[in-house]
């Protein structure tokens, strides 16, 4: 397995307004990640902690999906939280042109 290099990240927010952007903007990647993770293993059937059968199967799923999400968010997702943060920098210094 291929380990990719982290995406850059934004500078060190200076403004505590900055930190809380970029927290945003990895909670967004991450609940980016997990709706296509949920979609990915939906069809998986059998038994085991990702099947259809045994108790509570859909409820352990989620928490499984929701923490393989976070995983990858931090450590450094798919690129989705840099354009988000500067997209939110833009609309809040006022920039009308908001492209990510």
């Amino acid at each position: 397995m291929r380990i990719l290099p982290k995406p850059q990240v934004p500078a060190t927010p200076a403004a505590p307004r900055d930190a809380k952007l970029w927290k945003t903007a990895q909670a967004f990647e991450s609940q980016f990640l997990k709706s296509m993770l949920e979609q990915a293993f939906s069809g998986l059937s059998g038994e085991g902690p990702l099947g259809s059968k045994g108790t509570g199967a859909d409820a352990w799923r989620s928490f499984l999906i929701e923490g393989h999400a976070k995983t990858v968010t931090a450590g450094g997702g798919i690129g989705i939280a840099v354009p988000v943060y500067r997209a939110m920098q833009q609309r809040m210094a006022g920039g009308a042109d908001v492209r990510a």
